[in-house]
């Protein structure tokens, strides 16, 4: 049986916050040495602190509660800057930018956020790749009454959280295999050639067909059989890595989709696609007429919370992912239980080619010559340079050439 619930308390000590002029209509609500937001499109930006917590695999009775301590109200003669919206990268001249600034918030004598804080929970790996229970806390010291015009402080917060611990065991101790490899049968005996040479270099590898797989599991379609096979050999041999084999087998003739929620038909190894479609609520910004697209992170995401099988089905209507309209919203995981990739070969001669690449490049030395030259790809979040002064400081990179490319 369970145990008596485990129970623990955090301090969120605030330090000093300043007010912002942002222009002649909006204020910007700063926390020192914070620098995240809750930022939901037209709605205030209000700072947040988040703090993240393992908890063991299986956890489940997660509840949380926060005490604010040193409460004090400012008025404010400007309402605070409303978050920005994205726009999506390509062009599409039919988007409709949707209003800044959320009217049914501003226009509200209620605080913002309605609570001290939030949570969430979800199961994956840690930094050790082992399997845990992730809590995130959000914290808000500062709430904000658009009609009163004024702003709620916390100097502390206090957040008290329980759970029950069922101290699950259902993963090996010893490993038997740290790598599954799931193929077709007609690319097996190529495949063969990589699964000797990981063993050579100490990585156990057990090879499994979707032929086998499909016989041996059940599911409501083939991607699912392929994730309850992945299920089995984590709990059964311990693995910590799956590569799927297989894209689609022509760009020309191919069936991408079976149906809403996958591609076999024409895949060799199929597909999951998620089924999002933008809801018309005023409060998100994004565009209508999206086909829903495709996810690996599917095969990878096994668990919930609890140590629960995950569908991407928490509604049970047969439409997995789905995101359309307040009553037709999965709630979904999404965090990684093993790691994974795919290689979308679509041919025989392309895993072939793809195989003996790798074969070469792992037993034989690197040329280190480009092991100091990096390509960096980032993003600022919606948030410039312009808006948070951020300046690029290069003084403690070895002198030579750089090209900084940003946004």
């Amino acid at each position: 049986g369970l145990n008596s619930p485990l129970t623990d308390i955090l301090e969120f000590k605030i330090s000093s916050f300043k007010i912002v002029e942002k222009d002649k209509n909006y204020i910007e609500v700063q926390i020192e040495g914070e620098e995240n937001y809750l930022m939901n499109p037209g709605q205030p930006m209000i700072p947040r602190i988040i703090k993240k917590l393992e908890l063991p695999f299986g956890a489940t009775n997660i509840n949380i509660e926060a005490t604010p301590i040193g409460i004090e109200e400012i008025e404010i003669e400007k309402q605070i800057v409303p978050s920005r919206s994205p726009l999506p990268l390509s062009p599409n001249q039919d988007f409709k930018i949707k209003s800044q600034k959320d009217s049914t918030v501003y226009g509200s004598n209620e605080l913002y956020p309605h609570e001290w804080c939030s949570y969430h929970v979800g199961v994956g790996l840690n930094s050790k790749a082992e399997i845990v229970t992730h809590l995130t806390i959000n914290t808000f010291p500062v709430r904000y009454n658009p009609v009163e015009e004024k702003l709620i402080v916390a100097d502390e917060i206090d957040v008290s959280f329980t759970y029950d611990d069922p101290k699950l065991d259902i993963f090996p101790q010893i490993a038997d295999y740290d790598l599954a490899i799931i193929t077709p049968a007609v690319f097996s005996s190529e495949l063969q050639r990589l699964v000797t040479h990981k063993e050579n270099f100490g990585v156990q590898t057990i090879l499994k067909t979707t032929e086998e797989i499909y016989t041996e599991y059940t599911g409501i379609d083939k991607p699912e059989q392929i994730k309850k096979y992945i299920q089995f050999a984590i709990e059964e041999y311990g693995i910590k890595y799956v590569l799927l084999f297989g894209g689609l087998k022509s760009v020309i003739y191919g069936i991408h989709k079976d149906d809403i929620n996958h591609g076999a038909s024409g895949w060799y190894f199929p597909v999951r696609y998620s089924n999002f479609q933008w809801d018309g609520a005023p409060t998100y910004n994004f565009t209508s007429g999206e086909p829903g697209y495709l996810s690996d992170l599917y095969y990878a995401d096994i668990y919930k919370e609890g140590g629960l099988f995950e569908d991407w089905d928490s509604n049970g209507n047969g439409v997995l992912a789905e995101w359309s309209g307040d009553d037709l919203r999965d709630i979904i995981d999404l965090y990684p239980d093993v790691a994974y990739g795919r290689l979308a070969v679509r041919s025989a001669k392309e895993a072939k080619d793809v195989i003996t690449k790798i074969i070469n490049y792992e037993k034989q030395p690197a040329d280190p010559s480009w092991f100091k030259r990096m390509i960096s790809l980032s993003g600022d979040g919606f948030l410039d340079q312009e808006d948070w002064d951020i300046h690029w400081d290069t003084n403690g990179l070895p002198d030579g050439e750089y090209t900084i490319f940003a946004q």
